[in-house]
This record gives structure tokens, sequence and C-alpha cells, in this order.
């Protein structure tokens, strides 16, 4: 984690249960520039 490897996330019903604070940067590490995050 952290490499910046993936192009896309995505989360359906579970980001919910994630701790902000922590999710969000760590969602952020894991993406490429220019990837997205699909979250619902």
């Amino acid at each position: 984690m952290g490499d910046g490897g993936f192009d896309l996330a995505v989360a359906a019903t579970s980001f919910h249960w994630v701790d902000q604070a922590q999710g969000w940067p760590k969602l952020k590490a894991c993406l490429r520039p220019g990837a997205w995050a699909v979250i619902w």
C-alpha cells in the first residue's frame, strides 16, 4: 500500500465503517494521479 498502484477504487456500502481520518489518506495513497475512487 502507498505505492499509488491503482487506477480505480470502489466501495459500495463498506466505506462508512472506516475511520474517515485514516481512510481517506490511505485511499489516496493507493491511487495513481488521475485515478478514480467511487464510493456509494
